[in-house]
């Protein structure tokens, strides 16, 4: 699969930790297809802060890493934080609709609004995800 693609934070995590689904990214990160945003790599940062990890991951540990991966980290433009209103308008249609509700972190709406503006495919883990309608997103789950 050579097609452009964004991971989200729990992407980043199951392929540095090999957890359920990092061969899938993996493959895919081998394309030297794939980015996330500045944003989500802030996520990431602080999900390895958690008191029960003896060592945290530093930024540049991280930033190593990713490069390894041919990750590239992207910026999050202007023109991305305008495009997060389509992104919070298809959450709110969803939830409308919708029993069980969709909570999506500041991480998550960002990316996907990249998403928007760079014609990219988001990669993610929450099921939850692959019910939003946002017009020219493609997600991909990797488990």
């Amino acid at each position: 699969m050579s097609q452009e693609a964004l991971f989200d934070t729990s992407a980043l995590i199951a392929l540095f930790r090999r957890e359920r689904g990092w061969q899938t990214l993996k493959v895919l990160a081998d394309t030297g297809n794939c980015a996330t945003s500045a944003i989500a790599f802030v996520e990431m940062l602080r999900a390895f802060r958690n008191p029960r990890i003896n060592r945290p991951l530093t930024a540049i540990d991280a930033k190593h890493f990713l490069q390894a991966q041919q990750i590239s980290i992207l910026d999050f433009p202007q023109e991305s934080a305008m495009a997060t209103e389509v992104v919070l308008n298809a959450i709110r249609e969803r939830n409308q609709l919708a029993t069980e509700k969709i909570n999506l972190s500041l991480g998550d709406v960002s990316l996907i609004a990249l998403g928007i503006t760079t014609s990219r495919a988001i990669v993610f883990s929450d099921r939850a995800w692959e019910s939003l309608d946002i017009p020219g997103v493609k997600m991909l789950a990797f488990r």
